[in-house]
């Protein structure tokens, strides 16, 4: 049966495979990972365009897969190395070592110019037994290379960074490693100009015959790698600058589970992200890939783009509304016969509008007396806050007044009425009344105290677009 190992460029998961027996899957206690290696094991010629057998393409860094012909993942592709470059040999680590790149042609024009978006090649590698195994391995890469050891678990067990692409680096470590697939990968960042390439000369030894090829009945394993990017343009292809996803969950899901299962009969599984709140996806619009493995040790790629939600368009304030005002009547209250006189002031407005609306809100927006005799003190006696336009009833016509005043109790001072059917309901006005009672100062009787009152009301109404239209209308009238 085959396996899947899912890879992903911001976190890399993996899973090995059950161990094979060293009788079914016999190995040696040495073997080469070196680039430009034939299945028999001898060194590919130095020349541009052979695909490497083992070393597979299996990230591609934004923006080159718009910029380039001939990236065809898992190929990767021999290039001519050693040619002298400002004093340095390029990537000269031939006869020993073939170097490699994404394409069949070592310069590279289009480069990642993002450091975290690197190219990653991986080169598998299995051990029927658990053995302790040495690696000498030298490497170099343009612009910048960086060599990671897996072992069959997915866990990294030791990694090393290039000098540059100048420079051989080299190390030389022992690592105690578990049965099963385990890999080797390079990740190769590019951001300058020009020749783009790695080469790899590695050496295995273990202290058994442990070590063996990828091979079908044994290391039979897939890789599939993806890429989260943030498509801020919304274009639904990677662009210059735009960077990785940090934080997002994709999930491999077959019929025997996440992550690494065991292929249905069609060999085919979902890779699926999860979404996340303020983003849409772009490509693909689904948010999800089918994934078919039709051969062992193969390799694919997906890339994940998501745009980040705009915000919501500004409100279409289109149509109109009016407010007409109707006359005003005042029902008097003098102190004769009440210590705290309220007279009142009723008046209805007619409101239309034509677009359906959410809400009608009103408010007292000024309220003044004034003497009209010449009086100043008058005012005094009668400036009491429940009476300065005070808000004592009010409907709108077909719909529910959400506040509802009581100015007979003194303690009460209403001075705005929200007029709406619920959240998410519209209405509509069509010639609607809107009643209004005020409540105003009481009356003395007295000639020298006759008052004049001035009470503005603002309307706002607010429609199914959002938009708000302020309508101000003014009473006047004597007491």
């Amino acid at each position: 049966m085959k396996k899947i190992t899912l890879v992903v460029l911001l976190v890399a998961l993996a899973r090995g495979l059950v161990a094979q027996d060293c009788a079914t899957c016999p190995g040696s206690r040495t073997l080469s990972l070196t680039t430009g290696l034939t299945t028999s094991g001898s060194v590919m010629p130095n020349a541009t365009g052979a695909i490497d057998p083992y070393w597979h393409l299996i990230n591609v860094a934004p923006p080159s897969v718009n910029g380039n012909n001939g990236i065809s993942i898992p190929s990767a592709y021999t290039v001519q190395s050693g040619n002298v470059i400002i004093g340095f040999p390029w990537l000269g680590l031939y006869p020993n070592a073939v170097a490699l790149s994404v394409i069949a042609n070592p310069y590279f024009g289009t480069n990642n110019t993002v450091p975290n978006q690197p190219w990653r090649f991986v080169r598998q590698f299995y051990l029927c037994q658990p053995d302790s195994v040495h690696f000498v391995v030298d490497h170099i890469g343009d612009d910048l290379d960086t060599v990671n050891i897996f072992d069959s678990n997915g866990v990294s067990v030791f990694s090393n960074s290039g000098a540059g692409w100048h420079t051989i680096q080299h190390f030389d470590v022992t690592r105690d490693m578990a049965a099963g697939c385990s890999y080797m990968t390079v990740e190769l960042v590019n951001t300058g100009h020009g020749n783009m390439g790695f080469a790899v000369n590695a050496s295995l030894t273990a202290n058994q015959n442990s070590l063996s090829n990828p091979s079908t009945a044994c290391c039979n394993g897939s890789m599939i790698s993806g890429q989260k990017i943030i498509d801020s343009n919304c274009n639904g292809q990677v662009d210059t600058g735009e960077q990785p996803g940090a934080g997002w969950t994709i999930t491999l899901s077959g019929s025997s589970g996440n992550q690494t299962a065991t292929t249905d009969a069609n060999g085919t599984y979902t890779l699926q992200e999860a979404t996340q709140t303020g983003f849409t996806p772009t490509n693909p619009a689904s948010g999800q890939f089918t994934v078919i493995v039709n051969a062992a040790n193969s390799a694919q790629t997906f890339q994940f783009l998501n745009c980040p939600q705009p915000p919501p368009p500004p409100c279409q304030c289109e149509g109109r509304a009016t407010v007409d005002q109707g006359p005003v009547t005042v029902t008097a209250q003098n102190n004769t016969s009440n210590a705290n006189p309220i007279s009142t002031a009723t008046t209805s407005f007619t409101l239309t509008a034509s677009a359906p609306v959410s809400e009608v809100r009103m408010l007292i927006d000024e309220s003044r007396l004034t003497p009209t005799s010449g009086n100043e003190n008058c005012i005094l006696c009668r400036n009491k806050p429940q009476a300065w336009a005070n808000i004592n009833a009010g409907s709108l016509a077909g719909v529910a007044n959400q506040i509802t005043a009581n100015p007979s109790t003194l303690e009460r001072d209403i001075r705005e009425l929200v007029f709406n059917n619920g959240a998410g309901t519209v209405f509509n006005l069509n010639g609607n009344t809107l009643n209004l009672t005020l409540g105003v100062p009481g009356v003395t009787g007295l000639a020298c105290c006759t008052l004049k009152a001035e009470v503005c009301v603002k309307f706002i109404i607010r429609d199914v677009n959002c938009c708000e239209r302020e309508i101000e209308k003014c009473l006047a009238f004597n007491l």
